[in-house]
Parts: structure tokens; sequence; C-alpha cells
């Protein structure tokens, strides 16, 4: 007589923890577009469709770093916190928005270690998560997952500020790039509207 093995599923807290242990932090995410950019200048990306943005968006990584800081009303949530927050993002090296708001998130989880976790997962390389937070039924990123210390999520967000968000739908429904546009409007913007965004998205994790 054959005996049934039984296989047992995961819990979702199982579930939340295997991503967390296997997303990259922010040094090592930066570390590796890095080396794309480098790649790119040395001719060894001609394969990769997307290896034109990799330079652009090292440069973008370099001046939030260098220039963001965290908003007063941000670093006193922060002070606050009681519970572990933990942020999962779905991104990738190529992505312009990833490039233009991870530096904030960055620093806001630089201000309190011991509360807050950041990591960052590939985007094609975990679709059934991806799926599970479409934007308008698209895998638009960067789409970050807020999760409490009971790994039940508080909040979402992204791709992009709301404004920002608006504006490339405004282009693309008159069949215009935006690409251009866009970018001008987060330098214009210098963190302002992802600051207000992140200050709720802090706040709705308060309740």
């Amino acid at each position: 007589m054959k005996t049934m093995t039984h296989i047992r599923r995961e819990t979702d807290q199982e579930i939340w923890q295997r991503y967390l242990d296997q997303g990259q932090n922010f040094h090592t995410y930066y570390e590796e577009l890095v080396t794309l950019a480098k790649a790119v200048k040395a001719g060894e990306m001609t394969h990769d469709k997307y290896a034109h943005y990799y330079p652009l968006n090292l440069q973008r990584m370099k001046r939030g770093v260098r220039q963001v800081v965290p908003s007063e009303e941000i670093i006193q949530l922060v002070d606050a916190l009681d519970k572990k927050i933990y942020w999962i993002v779905l991104t990738a090296q190529w992505c312009g928005d990833a490039a233009q708001t991870l530096p904030l998130f960055h620093k806001i989880e630089q201000l309190n270690l011991d509360k807050i976790k950041l990591v960052m997962l590939e985007r094609d390389e975990y679709p059934e998560l991806m799926d599970r937070f479409l934007t308008n039924g698209g895998r638009a990123i960067p789409k970050l997952i807020q999760l409490n210390d009971s790994f039940k999520i508080t909040a979402t967000w992204g791709p992009r500020p709301h404004p920002a968000q608006e504006l490339v739908i405004k282009l693309r429904e008159n069949n215009l790039p935006y690409a251009e546009e866009l970018h001008t409007w987060y330098a214009v913007d210098r963190y302002k509207s992802l600051q207000t965004e992140v200050y709720e998205l802090l706040k709705q994790h308060q309740k």
C-alpha cells in the first residue's frame, strides 16, 4: 500500500521571510549597478537591451544619495517607531523611477536600522509576487510593499509619486514620449512629493 507524502505549505510569514532573505540590500543593489555601468562603458553589454540605462541610472542614484535628506516630519516618525517595518521593493537596475526614488528609502532606513529593513527584489525573478501588486494591470516598478513585524501588509507604494504618475498617464494618452519630461519633473520636484507620500506610508504603519 502506497503511503501519501504530506507536503506542508509555507505560511505567509515564511514566504515573506524568504523574500526578505533573498532580497538585496541597498549597498549590494547599488554596487551591482556600478558594475553594470562600468561594463557598458567598456563595451561589454551590447547584448543587453537596457544597457544605455545603467550609466544614466547610476548618475541619478549617486545624485540622490548625495542630495536627499529625509524631512523633519519623517525623522520624527522614524524616531518614534516601536515596531519593525519591512520594505520589499520589486525593481530593476534599468528602471529610471527606481533610480530616482530608492535613495530616499535608503536614507530613511539608515535613520533606524533596528526598526527598518529595506530589500530589493529583481522584478522578473519574482513574477508570482509582482503579479499580486500590479498597477493598472501592468508590472510597473518600483513597487514597494510595506510589512509590519507580523508580516502583514500595511501599505504599498509605486511606481512613482502621484504627480509624476499623472504626468506619465497624460503624455501616454496623447501618444507622446514621457521619459525626458518625467526626469525633468524629478529634478524640479527634488523629492518633495516623494517625501510627502513616504510620510503617509509610515503613518499607515502606525495604525
